[in-house]
């Protein structure tokens, strides 16, 4: 239970038991903490901060929208679920959980929580603090004198009031299993809410988390969503992203009416509605009147009722949760309500000029130029509205069961904007998996034809041709006589991918290797450039890019070279139902080719992570909990693992690894060129083949340093346990 440490101050180190100095020393230079424990199951933990007895840093998290508010749950008598949106007491030790998240008193946001469980005549309070709360949460409630900066509605299941410093400011309502209890901030302005209802209000300034605190055992309750609310007040969702437009993103649809369910696998493109009532869905993307924008839905199922599209203004004030666009109560709308038969015009309830008739399948938008709305279908206007000021664009729903979907880009029938993703080596390659005639699965590394439409799907990252990539994608399935294609093209492909395979002539700035199972040829701009090898089931096919040159492969072996310029993306074109590829990683094109992998990231070393193995060297594998700390050979291959971090040799660094498991081979340790040219692969460090390295190699009898094949000096020997590094 004491606290022990050491507070240093300019040069002094003062070693210290629950905040009492015993020892000092004087210190200079860069140095670490630490702790040594002699025997089994000796255990401590860090206590951060300047109050070691209490306090615990917290994370500054900014709120995410996409990812919801989550509780900090390091606290002992206060248990988190694994998804951090319920909290249980489990100790009676009172204590407050706070949000992650923290939230600029400026702003506006809701906070939430569902009572689980209530124990009789004990305690349960929400509220809010400051962001920074100096371990104060760990012992005290919300509003405890000792807990500053603080304020929370004390209930119980009968009654409550509202604290700050151990005072009393309002009465609060008494809270049952069920209720819906929150702190709602806008412009500076906070309301404590019960079931949407406000019962006390208070100036704010700075930065917030939210809370509660559970006082009892059994005491529960769980963060829910605004809609929850909705539910038990009958009201009206009061706030909207204020996104901006994203053209790398693409538009996409506000989340906030549940009762139009979204197909959450098309990344928030297509809407239908569940119910009856009648709710209005926007886009999440904000945009100027003054600029350039199209914005385009197909119409899936449109029924008796009218189907309604245009623009609203960007503050909707949870009016779209009930009312289509133009209604009288929908103030600084304009909308197109159609049916089959026609349609007229709508603003503020009036039918102001004549509209279309519409049927499943058209393509319904508004393009907006310099404070022009043009309202058109399948490309055609057919009605023009003066815009000013900031906007979304939004569909309403009057029937159960109308149903569309969002068009991205400026060519409305075919084009679709691709994420702009750049690639990460942690996260692989990942295909854009819009498409309808190709079917990627949940993880995006495997593609399936599944119409008799071709089209092409690349992947989401995108790469800079002057730097190293692999991308291998290994055959599944071929169809007799059925062209494979695969290739690259430029980063952003206007659509073009949609329709047509990589290397025709109206999918500009792309090159294919189009085979069958038998021939094939190298394609760009519809010309043959080069022959290409056949593909077979198991085959692994490939795009290999290096410094502005770019290699088609097939099992690891190139069959053509062209030089290449600018960002890239990497694809593969499925023309006939049933062909299936998937992407791999280098390992599989080392297995089918015995090549090797040529590329290490290039990370310089970081002293708050410390160091971490390369992954890329399959036959040996990581404890990955160990945050890839321990290695361990699973194979009889020869191969060297690296540290993923490049160190500079003017600097100090000590890198040390524990022997756990000798064996009678030698053990190697050493220092290798930052560029291992992928020979680390397969050979140990000091080989012949292995040049730039220095390494001591040793067993249980003794040992030599090794470079460039050769034993240049004596090393020791060494056993489990040792600790072996180079400083």
């Amino acid at each position: 239970g004491d606290v022990l440490g050491v507070e240093v101050e300019k040069g002094t180190a003062r070693f210290v038991k629950d905040g009492v100095s015993f020892h000092e020393v004087g210190l200079t230079g860069t140095f670490r903490f630490g702790i040594s424990f002699l025997e089994e199951g000796q255990e401590c933990e860090i206590i951060d901060g300047d109050q070691p007895d209490k306090s615990v840093r917290l994370p500054q998290a900014g709120f995410d929208a996409t990812r919801g508010w989550r509780f900090v749950d390091h606290l002992k008598s206060i248990d988190c679920d694994s998804k951090d949106k319920t909290a249980k007491c489990v100790h009676e030790i009172t204590g407050t959980v706070v949000t992650q998240e923290v939230v600029d008193s400026a702003g506006t946001y809701e906070f939430n929580v569902k009572v689980l469980h209530v124990v009789e005549n004990a305690i349960f309070t929400w509220g809010f603090c400051a962001s920074e709360t100096y371990g104060k949460h760990s012992n005290y409630p919300l509003g405890h004198k000792k807990f500053p900066d603080s304020m929370g509605a004390a209930s119980t299941d009968s009654t409550g009031k509202v604290m700050s410093d151990g005072k009393q400011y309002h009465e609060a309502p008494g809270v049952a299993a069920g209720d819906i209890v929150g702190v709602h901030v806008k412009d500076g302005q906070l309301r404590f809410t019960k079931n949407g209802e406000s019962f006390y209000k208070v100036g704010v300034k700075g930065n917030l988390r939210f809370g509660v605190s559970l006082h009892k055992p059994d005491q529960r309750c769980q963060i829910v969503d605004s809609e929850a609310v909705n539910q038990a007040a009958g009201g009206e969702p009061e706030e909207l992203p204020k996104q901006s437009y994203d053209d790398a993103r693409g538009w996409r649809f506000c989340r906030d009416v549940k009762r139009i369910i979204f197909d959450v696998d098309a990344k928030d493109k297509s809407a239908k509605s569940v119910t009856e009532r009648q709710a209005t869905l926007l886009t999440q993307e904000v945009c100027n009147a003054a600029g350039s924008f199209t914005f385009s839905v197909r119409l899936i199922e449109l029924k008796s009722s009218p189907f309604v599209w245009g623009v609203v203004d960007d503050d909707a004030k949870g009016v779209h949760a009930n009312h289509p666009i133009g209604h009288i109560r929908y103030k600084g709308t304009i909308g197109a309500a159609c049916t089959a038969e026609g349609g007229c015009m709508m603003q503020d309830g009036n039918a102001t000029a004549s509209a279309v008739a519409i049927s499943a399948g058209d393509v319904l938008g508004v393009e907006v130029e310099k404070g022009t709305a043009r309202f058109v279908k399948d490309g055609v206007s057919f009605h023009e509205v003066g815009l000013t000021g900031t906007f979304r664009f939004g569909i309403s729903f009057l029937e159960e069961g109308q149903e569309c979907e969002i068009i991205d880009g400026d060519q409305p029938d075919k084009s679709v904007r691709l994420p702009q993703a750049g690639f990460d080596a942690t996260r692989g390659w990942r295909f854009v998996d819009h498409l309808k005639s190709i079917d990627c699965d949940s993880k995006d590394k495997t593609a399936k034809c599944v119409h008799e439409i071709t089209g092409t799907v690349v992947t989401q990252e995108v790469v800079d041709s002057a730097g190293t990539y692999e991308f291998n994608v290994k055959v599944l399935h071929v169809v007799e006589n059925a062209i494979f294609t695969w290739g690259f093209c430029a980063s952003e492909t206007y659509g073009k991918h949609s329709n047509y395979p990589l290397g025709h002539k109206k999918f500009p700035d792309s090159m294919g290797a189009a085979s069958t199972d038998s021939t094939g040829k190298v394609m760009s701009d519809g010309k043959q450039y080069h022959e290409a090898p056949g593909v077979a089931a198991g085959d692994i096919v490939g795009v290999h890019v290096k410094d502005g040159q770019l290699r088609f492969t097939k099992n690891g072996e190139s069959f053509y070279k062209v030089g290449v310029k600018g960002n890239l993306r990497f694809g593969v074109s499925l023309h006939k139902p049933d062909q299936r590829c998937q992407i791999v990683d280098s390992e599989a094109v080392n297995q089918a080719a015995g090549g090797e992998p040529e590329e290490l990231p290039k990370q310089s070393y970081d002293d708050a992570r410390g160091w971490r193995f390369c992954r890329d060297v399959k036959r040996i594998i990581f404890d990955v909990d160990a945050k890839d700390k321990s290695a361990k050979s699973v194979t009889e291959r020869q191969a060297t693992l690296l540290t993923q971090e490049v160190c500079n040799a003017a600097g100090s660094f000590t890198f040390s690894v524990r022997l756990i498991e000798l064996k009678s081979s030698p053990f190697v340790w050493g220092v290798v060129d930052d560029d291992a040219k992928g020979v680390h692969a397969n050979h140990p460090i000091g080989h012949i083949r292995y040049k730039g390295t220095i390494g001591a190699a040793c067993t249980a009898e003794g040992g030599c340093m090794m470079q460039d094949g050769n034993a240049t000096a004596s090393a020791v020997a060494i056993s489990a346990g040792d600790v072996l590094g180079v400083e």
